[in-house]
């Protein structure tokens, strides 16, 4: 069911509104409305969505929303926020445990408050890119074990806690991208070893290198992508032990020479 450039009703329910035209049984509702929503968009208007898997907000300008908003989607595995003006989503999804993908890109968020995530124990893709997070507490992602995809790129993040990564035993793909890094911690990937494409590309600080043994035996790693990051050198043992790395891309950084053995295990 698509939705465009509509007002909300004032008294219905967009459910409502649905079998009103004989349309029932809705898995897949996008509301577009093109105007300011904030305020304005409440639980009432999801009701009689039982059966929605698939909820698309995007550009509607929403910069609040209620805890409750989503109370009745029980079944909802998707959802899209992206292109709204959300300066919080605390309290936001603890009624939606069946979520698998979450898309938040081009939000306000400057901050996660720890447990905004603990009822997402079956997401697999979230995307928390183009927002303005400085710096991300320890823990806000611990209970995404299915997780399997992270995109934190374009945010305004200078430093990482250590292990913020690391109860995310499934992780696949990590995008830190065009963020103010200028050095990140040793052991930041140490436990995700199903890690398989990271990126890391147009930091908007030069951090001149990367920590020792900072990818060492990820086995499963394939894909890195680390362009313009302001990289002078390197160290030797940066990629030893992965064995399964396909493809590296350091174009653009400041790398004069690398070490000897640097490719020793690829």
């Amino acid at each position: 069911m698509f939705i465009y450039k509509c007002d909300l009703p004032t008294n219905n329910s967009l459910g409502e509104i649905t079998q009103t035209l004989g349309i029932t049984g809705v898995k897949k509702l996008v509301f577009q409305s093109n105007k300011n929503l904030s305020f304005a968009l409440v639980k009432h208007h999801l009701d009689d969505f039982e059966n929605l898997k698939s909820l698309s907000l995007t550009n509607n300008n929403v910069s609040y929303a209620d805890k409750d908003l989503l109370a009745g989607l029980v079944n909802l595995t998707d959802l899209n926020l992206r292109d709204n003006n959300l300066h919080q989503v605390t309290g936001f999804f603890n009624y939606t445990p069946g979520l698998q993908f979450l898309e938040l890109e081009d939000n306000a968020l400057q901050s996660i408050e720890p447990g905004t995530f603990d009822n997402l124990k079956n997401l697999t893709f979230l995307n928390l890119s183009v927002n303005h997070l400085t710096d991300p507490r320890s823990g806000i992602f611990d209970e995404l074990v299915a997780l399997r995809e992270l995109d934190l790129n374009t945010n305004d993040m200078v430093r990482l806690p250590e292990y913020i990564f690391a109860k995310l035993k499934n992780l696949d793909v990590l995008n830190l991208s065009e963020n103010n890094f200028t050095n990140l911690p040793r052991n930041l990937l140490q436990n995700n070893t199903k890690l398989r494409n990271f990126t890391l590309f147009d930091n908007k600080r030069n951090m001149t290198t990367l920590p020792d043994a900072f990818f060492a035996n990820l086995t499963k790693l394939e894909m890195l992508k680390l362009k313009r990051n302001g990289f002078v050198t390197l160290p030797e043992d940066l990629f030893w032990g992965c064995t399964s790395l396909i493809n590296i891309n350091l174009e653009q950084n400041y790398l004069r020479t690398l070490p000897r053995y640097i490719f020793r295990d690829l």
